[in-house]
């Protein structure tokens, strides 16, 4: 367990003492001994057999043999395939779901076998003659089974980082539930990759039970600080993608409730902005986008300023001293956020009462967005005052156009394009300014 200061300590190391309830003995990670990671996907029989044996250790009450097979497959498979694909060593689980091996990879070289080594298995002292006699039978998968384990393959590649995203979601790494968020990151997954007829045969008798063992049990006991820092991280998305499994990283990279909060604040800000200045309104959100630049400074695991030094930003004159890591960026984020909730109602205020009296509607695709997002349906309601005023202010805004249309005044508004440069001087315009009087 970690330890920290709670007298004068940094709050950066800080960390909560609660521990998640552990998964059954049934379900614990069984690895093989001396096993390199990136040899696991070539010895995948010996990962299921090792859980097949812990199922005979520990069985689960109720289960036919099929179903116990079944769920071997599905555990020793995927947990091949994750400790290959994220080099798993012993410091990445969490000690309390690990079992103890049944199995030694062992690797001999002579001099006759020097360019081709010699691997064979030794049967740990606690697996019982049962289980001997089972590791040392022939390893046999019918057609289904191959078929389904190549489509598991695909599947378990993002796990980690998906739980990772399912855990900063809703704090539990899956849940079964149509409606549920966590449950939409596996659909979509199922839907790229349960699409042969032997799969969805393979899986129909006990779906849902086997969707638990995939989506829950097989990486359950990876550590949850490194399933959080995965789905935080945009180059573990790339690869995902890049591996072939691109719906796993659908949801990904998953950001804190507090920065997908206020990057939504930021796009619903930006939308209103032109239209509120057009009529004379003052709106200023700097501060918002320096808080959240902020917090995208520091990657997901990095704690100290070190890891980001030469970034203008932190050293920026708005951002307190106390922002020396990830977490404290959030927290002064959400500090500015608590504080500004009345304006970002005004501001959606003004935007719904905009988007309700324009036929054609503004912002695309954002308007859906905006409109169904959580974080600002709830403005409404909670701080009714101040969105009431931002209706009344689009009010406003529309009789100040009508007047300056009636009397001639309004001219169109300047679209200038720049070089993307700050000293772009070719038009006069550098900075492709937009706007109306």
């Amino acid at each position: 367990m970690s330890t920290f200061c709670i007298r004068n300590g940094n709050t950066a190391d800080c960390t909560s003492l609660i521990s998640k309830a552990a998964i059954g003995d049934s379900y614990k990670w069984v690895p093989v001994a001396g096993m390199p990671t990136n040899l696991a996907m070539s010895h995948v029989a010996m990962y299921i057999k090792s859980a097949l044996a812990n199922f005979m250790e520990h069985p689960v009450t109720g289960w036919t043999e099929a179903q116990r097979r079944k769920a071997s497959i599905i555990l020793g498979t995927a947990r091949a395939v994750m400790t290959t694909y994220y080099s798993l060593a012993d410091e990445d689980f969490i000690a309390g779901e690990m079992a103890l091996p049944y199995l030694r990879y062992n690797v001999s070289t002579t001099a006759s076998t020097a360019t081709t080594p010699t691997v064979s298995y030794t049967i740990e002292t606690r697996a019982t003659a049962a289980m001997r006699t089972m590791f040392i039978s022939t390893t046999d998968f019918d057609n289904d089974e191959r078929s389904f384990m190549s489509d598991l393959v695909l599947c378990s590649v993002g796990i980690p980082a998906v739980q990772g995203a399912s855990l900063i979601s809703c704090q539990h790494h899956y849940l079964s539930e149509a409606r549920d968020g966590s449950r939409k990151m596996y659909d979509v997954i199922e839907k790229q990759f349960w699409k042969s007829e032997p799969t969805r045969g393979w899986m129909a008798a006990d779906k849902a039970l086997f969707q638990d063992i995939l989506w829950h049990k097989a990486g359950h006991p990876i550590s949850i600080t490194l399933k959080t820092n995965l789905a935080m991280d945009p180059d573990v998305a790339e690869r995902i993608v890049l591996a072939g499994a691109g719906s796993a990283a659908s949801r990904l990279p998953a950001v804190e409730s507090q920065l997908r909060a206020a990057n939504t604040a930021a796009t619903l800000l930006g939308n209103v902005q032109v239209f509120y200045e057009m009529s004379g309104g003052v709106m200023n959100y700097d501060l918002l986008k320096v808080a959240i630049e902020a917090v995208e400074k520091y990657r997901p695991g990095r704690t100290r300023m070190t890891a980001v030094m030469g970034s203008a930003v932190i050293h920026h004159h708005w951002v307190p001293m106390s922002v020396v890591s990830r977490a404290t960026a959030i927290k002064w984020l959400g500090t500015i956020m608590d504080a500004n909730m009345g304006h970002i109602a005004m501001a959606f205020g003004f935007y719904k009462a905009m988007v309700e009296q324009t036929s054609s509607g503004v912002g695309g695709e954002n308007e859906k967005t905006l409109l169904g997002a959580h974080s600002l349906a709830k403005l409404e309601s909670n701080f009714f005052a101040p969105y009431q005023l931002g209706r009344e202010s689009y009010l406003d805004y529309k009789a100040h156009m009508k007047a300056n249309r009636d009397k001639a005044k309004y001219r169109a508004g300047v679209i200038v394009f720049s070089s993307g440069e700050a000293d772009a001087t070719t038009t006069g315009q550098g900075s492709g300014a937009v706007g109306g009087v």
